[in-house]
């Protein structure tokens, strides 16, 4: 049933998408997430909205998190930023870069708060796309996360930070 509102599911069809995102069934939650997706109305997205702050990760959690950031990234921005908030310890680092990327999608200085922790992080391509994030945001408390962290972390792990702040230079003329 859940496939076939993939294909042909509307607004009125949410509720039992919803329902279906809080069963027990792995394949449920994600075809629930697709046909949500598909939908693409304010009320879909705050349903996969809700994927974010249920308990467990995995493919729902990616799915929602994917199909928000293509779709209604400003509307999820505060979600976003709360789940980052909130599990950043408990997320794939694949789901921490999948985050920072739609945080990249609408800059705002709100997420410098989020994203510069993430400047420490382990993964190299994690660190890449926070201090990316950070130098699109071109906001004062962004600009001083990466001087923070160019002066505090070594030279290979501030490496990213040191090249957003290049970028700015060269943008900004300095």
């Amino acid at each position: 049933m859940l496939s076939e509102l993939r294909k042909v599911g509307t607004g009125l069809s949410i509720g039992v998408l919803r329902d279906a995102l809080r069963s027990t069934d792995k394949q449920s939650h994600v075809r629930a997430v697709f046909a949500l997706a598909h939908i693409g109305t304010d009320e879909a997205a705050d349903a996969l909205i809700e994927c974010l702050a249920m308990k467990k990760t995995g493919p729902r959690f990616t799915f929602a998190l994917k199909s928000l950031t293509e779709d209604h990234a400003a509307r999820a921005r505060p979600a976003f930023v709360r789940t980052l908030e909130e599990r950043r310890g408990e997320l794939r680092q694949g789901d921490k870069q999948l985050l920072v990327y739609a945080l990249f999608q609408t800059p705002h200085r709100s997420e410098v708060p989020v994203l510069a922790p993430l400047l420490r992080e382990r993964s190299r391509e994690t660190r890449r796309m926070a201090a990316v994030a950070l130098a699109e945001i071109k906001a004062t408390e962004a600009r001083e996360a990466l001087e923070e962290a160019a002066r505090s972390l070594s030279w290979l792990r501030g490496m990213q930070a040191r090249r957003a702040l290049r970028s700015l230079r060269y943008v900004s003329g300095e």
